[in-house]
């Protein structure tokens, strides 16, 4: 197992972790390879209330730099 990204998010205590968060991975370090994605929640310190959901998330490549998070994006793929 390899992590690419490992994030705390915690709403409850953070007032701007209340929101949807983009998320953006650079796997340049797994490129050519057969490798699987786990999107995961675990409790933490607390059982309580430990749930998240995903809204479409994409594997992408781009050719120029990357718009910033928060922004809308259209992905074209061709």
């Amino acid at each position: 197992t390899h992590t690419i990204l490992d994030r705390r998010v915690n709403p409850r205590a953070r007032r701007e972790d209340r929101r949807w968060i983009d998320v953006w991975a650079n796997l340049g370090s797994v490129a050519g390879e057969t490798v699987r994605l786990t999107l995961r929640t675990d409790p933490a310190e607390d059982l309580s209330y430990d749930w998240c959901g995903w809204a479409n998330p994409q594997v992408v490549t781009w050719d120029s730099p990357r718009p910033d998070p928060g922004t809308a994006h259209v992905w074209e793929h061709g």
